[in-house]
């Protein structure tokens, strides 16, 4: 459900009739795709279908009667890949209830890490939209652009190396209790575009910094890099007595790095992992991204994971008589998981990370988690659940 418009821009589309929402003549497909660009290419916004005018200007919602918005979405999506290079990330498509049984259709656009978009043509057009007008971007802006990509790529994955090699020289912001870690980052595109600086104190009276294993017991401090929250909580006169098991911070830029070595044990000489780590990781990121939602941080977020530490470490299955059968072991020190984008918030972001948990199972020498079915979260993650090896 969506639940707020971007205050960017808002295209309109006359609604009086059911046939609106329908683009099928070449003229309508271009100006549909010109304005996905446009907004791409500058800040997002929304492209409302069900929405009336008078004089040029929005006069109301109007329901649209009858239109199947997967349908509208798989003709719209086939437009764009005819019309817009590179093809813009993140589109979501939603469905409005603004009446019983009445709707609009909202399609969200979000700023677009792969800008410069062109609309193609006989004559190829980088437009973007600017306030409440279109209009092609200039030399200046396109050079920018076509650098600006790149840049906010490198810095942020100069950021999470920096941030990991810190971790390996056991220089992070808490002293931890092993050596061996789960490490979660969580990456706003925002942070690495243009400079901006979060209200500290929004993030210290909120409940959410957290791993998601830690109800109580928690504490919270300001650091120079923004707002440190650790488990256990035995800072005293703000000097470390002893070594936490877990911490997050946030960073005054909005990222986040949650850090902990609750994940990893040594059981019976065995080192290993359960696959129920899995569930707190998806909900530490979700966590996480709600509090980015609260501060009024919009996606795209990119998140990545990585074990430090984590060489010969297997993760622990069990057989029918519920015996461990370890999988093979990780066989290198630190597993760097490439990351995934998140392009819109969500009540749930297990698909999302089915891919970086999959390379781990991949690393243990099996083709993918256990805890998804047909590509679906089943959330299999106690031991009574864990499936039967052959």
């Amino acid at each position: 459900m969506l639940t707020r418009l971007n205050h960017v821009a808002r295209f309109i589309v006359n609604a009086n009739d059911e046939s609106a929402i329908n683009v099928t003549d070449d003229k309508a497909k271009k100006n549909l795709s010109v304005e996905v660009a446009s907004f791409a290419n500058a800040s997002g916004g929304d492209i409302v279908f069900g929405m009336d005018e008078a004089s040029g200007k929005a006069s109301g919602l109007v329901s649209l009667h009858g239109f199947d918005a997967d349908q509208v979405e798989l003709q719209f999506r086939q437009i764009f890949g005819a019309q817009i290079e590179p093809a813009v990330p993140g589109l979501r498509f939603c469905a409005v209830s603004i009446a019983p049984e009445e709707s609009v259709l909202v399609l969200r656009i979000s700023q677009s890490w792969a800008r410069p978009h062109i609309l193609l043509g006989e004559i190829p057009q980088f437009p973007v939209r600017d306030g409440n007008r279109r209009r092609p971007l200039k030399i200046g802006e396109l050079r920018d652009l076509f650098g600006g990509g790149a840049l906010i790529a490198q810095r942020m994955k100069q950021f999470r190396a920096d941030r990991i090699a810190s971790l390996v020289a056991d220089d992070g912001p808490a002293r931890l209790a092993s050596r061996t870690l789960m490490v979660l980052h969580v990456m706003p595109q925002s942070a690495f575009d243009s400079a901006q600086s979060i209200d500290l104190s929004y993030v210290l009276k909120n409940d959410l910094l957290m791993w998601p294993m830690h109800a109580t017991g928690l504490s919270k401090k300001l650091n120079f890099d923004g707002v440190l929250s650790y488990f256990p909580g035995i800072y005293l006169s703000g000097r470390q007595s002893e070594p936490v098991s877990s911490y997050v911070q946030i960073f005054r830029n909005g990222c986040m790095e949650a850090v902990t070595t609750e994940i990893f044990h040594d059981d019976n000489n065995q080192k290993l992992f359960y696959h129920s780590y899995e569930e707190k990781v998806e909900e530490a990121v979700f966590n996480h991204l709600k509090l980015l939602e609260g501060l009024g941080i919009e996606p795209p977020i990119f998140v990545s994971l990585a074990m430090l530490g984590a060489e010969d470490y297997s993760i622990a299955l069990f057989d029918q008589f519920n015996a461990i059968r370890p999988s093979a072991p990780i066989g290198r020190d630190v597993l760097i998981i490439p990351e995934v984008p998140i392009y819109a918030f969500a009540d749930t972001y297990h698909d999302i990370l089915q891919e970086p948990f999959n390379r781990i199972w991949q690393t243990c020498g099996r083709l993918s988690s256990i805890n998804y079915e047909n590509g679906h979260w089943s959330g299999k993650t106690s031991r009574s659940d864990a499936v039967q090896l052959s």
